[in-house]
Formats: structure tokens, C-alpha cells, sequence
């Protein structure tokens, strides 16, 4: 109840840039030089929990105001970043022969470290092993206040590119190769604003912990001992602390990352109206930009892996007593009365964006265009692609597939299918104009003449998902290791299964929760024994890893429901006066009302799991119009 905890938030962001280019022609060759210097301001402001939040056993406690949990984040979110990028580049096209020409380039980018205009900054650097307060020193060095969130890139790209034109004719062949970078985009850099220690957190938990000084309504007034002792520590570390809580890192050695991209392609005009292309694209990036948790548990902290359900149910109290341990307390309460089963015990979860993800993609397009010529225009396109990654994003804000990688000890095993993988695409629009009615006059030309149609279809196959495992006998982080979140996948060939819309007759035939093997079975009658795990009676084709271990399921390997739509329209011109024209347009979207199913529930604990709860596309809609030109 209430706001949403991750509000109020903003950023307003200056970019100045400043460029220039000096052209030069000798004989055959035209070179050109440039340069461009970007400055960059963000400022910006995150209050993430700032208001703080209660959660409550039951409704009942509710009402009676017995919470039995609180966090808040104190402190001030408001940070300036600033950086700035200077780019310099060379280029010579070469004419060859009169129908021949070649294309030689190299840019170097500097690319610079984020620094904060108030120098308030905090990052994990793992060759600083200064003590950090009650904590002391520990695996993963220290943390550096101030400065730059990572190091300066300087990036070399070479570029190479040729067309020919052979006897000048109607057939022209293009090629080029080159290195392109990107910019390190500033979402993990702003989200340093909540490392330790200029946002600490106050915690609390268990309902008879909330009494005396820290009483409910002590928290809702904002003078609980737990607040007051998170507010004293804003900026420093405290001698009497032992744990700072969870910990979003930058690598200081933060590359750009890069993709090497090559093309080539044929053009070849068939008559006057028709042409026709065909290309191939590849491109391989490297340094690309992964989170992965750095703070796991050591071997010696972590149960052996379950080998069976039995193994599972015997030693269950081992893998709680190790999930209860992914988490120390201490950040803002100084109590530090539980100690993590973490690599460094000052920190809680600590993951660092690394520049360690790789991809690459292929593609081939084939393209036919019709100009306009009597009347009609037409264009179709068919594109074969596959994208190959480690992972896909780095934050979460992709459908369908996860941030974090299963194993962060064997980021190779993560590779699959990219989230945006589409294999098969098909895009084809069509204008005719009724041209015969030209010669009309008078009322005939007023009501015949100006009519046209036009349409655009477009297919794609679908994206490709993950099936996730879910929490197992109420541990969210199945494998153990100190994940920071669950991204197990199941046990299984997800190709095996077929999803279906929910509500659907194939959705009710999808084998309930229980049934599959999730979850514990309802105890029978008081007095009741314990639960016991549910076993997959159905034979259903995935299952969830026993804990302890990390899912079987190659990433992104089943393909959802395709896509495809056909827009079309009509449309009237009119002149009214020699300067006035009247336009009349009929539109109808989605023509043939077909449901592109999306929102696809991929976890298997869901009792929705394997439907899809929404659609990609509005139903068949209409809208008129009338334009008035002059």
C-alpha cells in the first residue's frame, strides 16, 4: 500500500558538443579529417526507499500495527556526474578506377572515466586493502571514495570499405569492415549512489523487536534508535560496524564495448521500376557489459549439492541454515549479530558490472523495390538472423530472460540464444494510386479521381525464453552460492513443452503445480505430519534442480508464439480550390483481428506457468479522417 518505493526520481542531462571536419580532393583521392569533444552533465536524484517500508505477517497485524520488518535507505540520492569524451578521425576514398573505389579510416576515441562534480563516489576496488570500520580487511579489498568510477579508454578503429561498379552497369557490389564503440551508458555508474557509506540502510525485523525506541510509531516519526544509528553513519564506516550491506560495483577497469562488424553486398537494377539487393552482415563484439556477483560463498560454506529427493529432504536444515547465512546484519544497526557464509563477510551481495560478456550475430537480408511507376510502388524484405550472447542486459530490463547469469563461476555456460533473437522476418508495404481516372473531368473527376489504397504486412517468429526454476522448498536461490538473484533455469528440454494462452482448453491441460513436482503436498488432516515435497506425477518434461545445483535447460531455447499483422488504408484528395485540397482518410489496424500472444509466465512455481496472460497487439481498430491542405 501506498507510493511505489522507487520513487520520487529524475534526471535532467546536459550534452555539449563541440566538432569539426577539414575536407581535402588531390587526384584521385579525398581525404577528410575531423574531431569531436563531448561533455557530459547528468544530474540526477533517486530516492529509492527513502520514505521507507513496512511489511506486515498478516492483515491482522496490520490493523493492529505490529510490523514485522522495516527498511529504509537514508541519506542524500542527489549526485552530478560529469565526463567527457574526445574522438579524432582520418579517412582517404580512394577512386581506384572510374569504377572502382576504396574507403581507408581510423578513429581514435578517449573515452573517460565518470567522476561526481562533489566527488561523491564509492566503489569496490579489490587492490585497496585499507580496513573498512568494525569489518576490517577482507577479500575484496576496499572501497575508493572519490575519484572516477573507471579508468580512461583509449579505443583504435580501423575502417575499410570498397564498391564496384563494374562497366558502370546495373550491377554495383559493396564490402567494408570496421570497429565501432559504444558508449558506457550510465545507469550502474548513477546506481553507485547507493554503495556504503553515503546511503546506508536501517533495517529491522521480527515483530517483538519492534518495542521500545524502535516502536512503530517511532519508525513512522523517523526517531527509532535503528534510524538514528543509519543516520549517524552516512559517510563513514563505523568502528562498531562489521557489515555494510549489499554492494552494486563498477569494474575500474570498465571497457567500451566494441563490435567488429563486416558487410557485403550485391545491388543489381532488372529494368527501369525493378531493383533488387542481397546483403550479409556480421558483426562479433567483445567487452561487453555483465553483472556478475562477486561476494559467493567459498566451497567450504556450501552444502553439497542434493543428489536426490531423498538426499534433498534428509539434509534440508543444511541448505536453510546456508540460505539463512547469505545475509549479515550490522548495516545501520552496528549489531552485526549475524555473520554472513560470504567470500568477504563486511558485505552482503556484491555485484559488479564487468566488461566480460561476447556476442555475435549474422545476418542476410534480401530486398526487391518496385518504384513508383503507374500507379503502384511495392517494397518486400526477408531477414534471416541469429544473435549469440552470454547474456543480454545487464540491469533487467529485458522480458523473457535474466540479468544475472546461472553460474558466475562459468559465465561460457550462459551462453545461448540472445533475448532479441529473431530468426525469420518479413516486411512488405504496397501503395496504388488509381492512375486512369488522370484524364476525368468535371463531377467524374471530383468523385473518381485522387482515390488510393495502401497496406503494410509484417512476420516475425517469436523471441526465444528461458524456463526458470523458481524457489524450492522455500529458498529462492536454489544453487547456494550467493547469487544475488535466482537465475536457475529448470532441469529438462523447454523445447518439449508448448505454451498455450491462458484460459485456453491447452492451458488447463498444463499439469498444476503439485503435479509437476512443485511445492509441498497439503497436509492431510490435524495433527498433521510435516509436508512433504510434491513428486512429479505427470512426467512433465521440466523439472527444478535440487538444491544445491543450477538447471540443465540451455538459456533462451524455447521459441514463443510468432507474430504478424497487416495494416492497410484508404485515401481520397480532393481539390477543392487550385491552393485547397480536402484529404479523406480510412485506416484499419490489425485488418484480420489476429492475437499476437505475449506476456509468457516462465517460472515454474507460477500456477500460470507456461501461458501467455496478454497479447502484443491491439484488436482490429478503425479511425477516419479528414485533412484539410492549403
Amino acid at each position: 500500500m501506498g507510493e511505489s518505493n522507487i520513487i520520487p526520481q529524475g534526471r535532467t542531462e546536459n550534452i555539449f558538443q563541440y566538432s569539426d571536419t577539414v575536407s581535402w580532393s588531390r587526384g584521385r583521392h579525398s581525404f577528410k579529417f575531423g574531431a569531436d569533444a563531448f561533455r557530459y552533465q547528468q544530474n540526477s536524484f533517486f530516492d529509492s526507499n527513502f520514505r521507507g517500508t513496512f511489511t506486515f505477517a498478516a492483515v491482522s497485524d496490520f490493523q493492529n500495527g505490529k510490523p514485522n520488518g522495516f527498511t529504509e535507505n537514508v541519506g542524500n540520492s542527489v549526485r552530478g556526474n560529469r565526463n567527457t569524451d574526445v574522438f579524432g578521425f582520418a579517412q582517404d576514398d580512394f577512386r581506384v578506377t572510374n569504377s572502382f573505389t576504396v574507403n581507408l579510416g581510423v578513429r581514435l576515441e578517449s573515452a573517460g572515466g565518470v567522476s561526481e562534480v562533489h566527488n561523491i563516489l564509492s566503489n569496490i576496488d579489490l587492490n585497496n586493502h585499507a580496513p573498512l570500520g568494525g569489518g576490517g580487511t577482507g577479500p575484496l579489498g576496499s572501497v575508493d571514495l572519490g575519484g572516477t568510477a573507471f579508468q580512461r579508454n583509449y579505443n583504435w578503429a580501423p575502417r575499410l570499405g570498397a564498391a564496384w561498379n563494374p562497366y558502370h552497369g546495373k550491377l554495383v557490389g559493396r564490402g567494408g569492415y570496421g570497429w565501432a564503440y559504444d558508449f558506457i551508458y550510465q545507469n550502474p555508474i548513477t546506481n553507485l549512489r547507493f554503495a556504503a557509506p553515503f546511503i546506508p540502510s536501517a533495517s529491522l525485523s521480527g515483530i517483538p523487536n519492534f518495542t521500545g525506541n524502535n516502536s512503530y510509531a517511532n519508525f513512522v516519526a523517523g526517531t527509532s534508535s535503528v534510524q538514528a544509528s543509519a543516520i549517524a553513519a552516512i559517510g563513514t564506516f563505523p568502528a562498531n560496524q562489521v557489515n555494510f550491506g549489499n554492494f552494486s560495483a563498477v569494474s575500474l577497469n570498465l571497457k567500451n564495448p566494441v563490435s567488429k562488424q563486416s558487410s557485403v553486398g550485391v545491388e543489381y537494377q532488372i529494368s527501369k521500376d525493378y531493383v533488387v539487393k542481397a546483403s550479409y552482415v556480421g558483426i562479433w563484439s567483445s567487452d561487453l557489459q555483465v553483472s556478475l556477483p562477486i561476494n559467493l560463498f567459498p566451497n567450504a560454506n556450501r552444502p553439497a549439492p542434493a543428489t536426490s529427493l531423498a538426499d534433498e529432504t534428509a539434509r534440508l536444515s543444511q541448505f536453510k541454515n546456508a540460505f539463512n547465512h547469505e545475509n549479515g546484519t550490522g548495516s545501520g544497526t552496528g549489531s552485526g549479530s549475524v555473520v554472513n557464509f560470504r567470500l568477504d563477510t563486511r558485505f552482503n551481495g556484491v555485484t559488479q558490472v564487468q566488461s566480460v560478456g561476447t556476442s555475435n550475430y549474422h545476418g542476410l537480408q534480401l530486398v526487391a523495390i518496385k518504384q513508383p511507376s503507374h500507379g503502384l510502388s511495392f517494397q518486400g524484405s526477408y531477414t534471416y538472423g541469429h544473435s549469440i550472447d552470454d547474456i543480454s542486459d545487464a540491469l533487467g530490463v529485458l522480458v523473457n530472460d535474466a540479468p544475472n547469469v546461472q553460474d558466475p563461476t562459468n559465465l561460457r555456460g550462459n551462453r545461448g540464444n540472445s533475448e532479441f533473437d529473431l530468426r525469420h522476418r518479413v516486411a512488405l508495404s504496397h501503395v496504388y494510386e488509381i492512375p486512369f481516372t488522370n484524364h476525368f473531368e468535371g463531377a467524374a473527376r471530383k468523385f473518381l479521381h485522387g482515390w488510393g489504397v495502401s497496406g503494410i504486412f509484417s512476420y516475425q517468429t517469436g523471441f526465444p525464453t528461458s524456463i526458470f526454476a523458481g524457489s524450492r522448498q522455500g529458498i529462492n536461490e536454489i544453487a547456494l552460492q550467493g547469487n544475488v538473484t535466482n537465475a536457475i533455469r529448470a532441469n529438462g528440454d523447454p523445447t518439449l513443452f508448448q505454451p498455450a494462452p491462458i484460459g485456453s482448453p491447452a492451458a488447463s491441460a498444463i499439469p498444476g503445480t503439485c503435479a509437476r513436482g512443485v511445492g509441498n503436498m497439503p497436509p492431510p488432516a490435524p495433527p498433521a505430519p510435516p509436508a512433504t515435497p510434491c513428486v512429479n506425477t505427470s512426467n512433465f518434461p521440466l523439472t527444478q534442480p535440487f538444491l544445491g545445483n543450477i538447471g540443465t535447460s540451455p538459456r533462451n531455447s524455447l521459441r514463443l508464439a510468432d507474430f504478424w499483422d497487416y495494416d492497410a488504408g484508404q485515401l481520397k484528395d480532393t481539390k477543392i480550390t487550385e491552393k485547397i485540397n480536402l484529404q479523406f482518410r480510412w485506416e484499419v489496424y490489425n485488418v484480420f483481428n489476429h492475437a499476437n500472444f505475449s506476456g509468457f509466465t516462465n517460472t515454474l512455481t507460477s500456477p500460470n506457468f507456461g501461458t501467455y496472460t496478454s497479447t502484443a497487439s491491439n484488436q482490429r481498430q478503425m479511425q477516419y479522417s479528414l485533412k484539410l491542405l492549403f
